[in-house]
């Protein structure tokens, strides 16, 4: 019985290191350190687009970062945080994931708000992080951007890339550019907490059927 008990706890503790909110997780682009160098307007025609790239098949992002400030004038309507495929040329191609928010989970002075988003990036390659407004009335929302465009300052992943802006929803998009990059942090789990993740099951499926035989 002793021995039993110790088993359930060891896996229970096992099970839950690898719970969504303990896993470790790893940076696949991050400048969110840089220094401020203005920030881009965004509303329902101006979608703001900065490339990422995937390091493996069937990435799943977990999490994404956004020094993002709104007008304090908007009365109605939501933003939209999209990844886009690469259309060949450093643009936005395909939809991939996207989600919808209200405008009034951005408040009126910048801060970093973070999205937890739990999708799975299917392939590797270049991908866009779009960010736009849908049906907002009254004013515009605000990414922050950087003239810090290379990967040697600390905690800079994933830099350079391109950044590309279209203003006519999405239709059409200006030339790329590697010289004022939007500020973001993407993070995925890192691959020791998937297999954190078989041995937990595999231990509590291992005492659970000894318990069985002893009963």
């Amino acid at each position: 019985m002793m021995k039993w008990m110790i088993r359930s706890i060891l896996s229970i503790v096992a099970v839950s290191l690898v719970s969504p909110a303990a896993c470790a997780l790893e940076v696949l682009a991050d400048n969110l350190a840089a220094s401020t160098f203005g920030f881009q307007v965004s509303n329902n025609d101006t979608w703001l687009a900065q490339e990422f790239v995937t390091v493996s098949d069937n990435t799943e992002i977990t999490q994404i970062t956004l020094p993002l400030i709104r007008a304090d004038t908007i009365t109605a309507g939501n933003y939209v945080l999209a990844i886009y495929g690469n259309s060949g040329s450093n643009t936005p191609g395909s939809l991939v994931q996207s989600l919808t928010r209200t405008y009034d989970t951005i408040g009126t002075t910048v801060s970093d708000l973070n999205f937890d988003v739990n999708w799975t990036i299917p392939t590797t390659g270049s991908y866009f992080l779009v960010l736009h407004g849908s049906g907002l009335v009254g004013g515009n929302i605000f990414w922050k951007y950087t003239n810090q465009n290379g990967s040697s300052a600390p905690f800079f992943v994933g830099f350079p890339s391109n950044y590309t802006v279209s203003v006519d929803t999405g239709a059409t998009w200006g030339t790329p550019t590697l010289e004022t990059p939007q500020v973001m942090r993407i993070v995925v789990p890192e691959p020791s907490s998937y297999v954190l993740a078989v041995m937990g099951a595999i231990t509590l499926g291992l005492t659970y059927r000894r318990r069985l035989r002893t009963v």
